[in-house]
């Protein structure tokens, strides 16, 4: 149920990413899954100067790198593999919600049941 919750937004409205990280993570997702790298290169940089580059993106040595954590493009890139690298955007709410079921069953596992539910729904 709470996966279906988190992931409505996704399935509903236009595929836009609100942040520059988002967009960036996106981008590097469908790289490396499509090719392999997690680099691009951009022809407007020879002309600017390496002045053309989103934000939360780097340039070394004429290639926009991920300028942030790398593990994120690289598991989910390993992933969309597999699936498609449409299906990413719904990852996250699938993590969230395994990672709250483990955290109720650690939590479960010591104390009592209202206590792992009270906790889970309160992180």
């Amino acid at each position: 149920m709470f996966f279906i919750l988190f992931s409505c937004l996704n399935y509903t409205a236009p595929q836009r990413f609100n942040s520059p990280d988002e967009t960036a993570n996106f981008f590097f997702i469908t790289k490396f899954s499509q090719e392999w790298r997690l680099w691009a290169y951009e022809p407007a940089n020879y002309y600017l100067e390496n002045r053309v580059h989103p934000r939360s993106i780097q340039i070394v040595d004429d290639f926009l790198v991920p300028g942030g954590f790398l593990g994120l493009p690289l598991l989910y890139g390993l992933i969309a593999k597999v699936i498609t690298p449409g299906l990413t955007i719904y990852l996250t709410p699938l993590f969230a919600v395994l990672g709250g079921l483990a955290w109720f069953a650690i939590v479960r596992k010591y104390f009592n049941k209202w206590t792992a539910f009270a906790s889970t729904y309160l992180v």
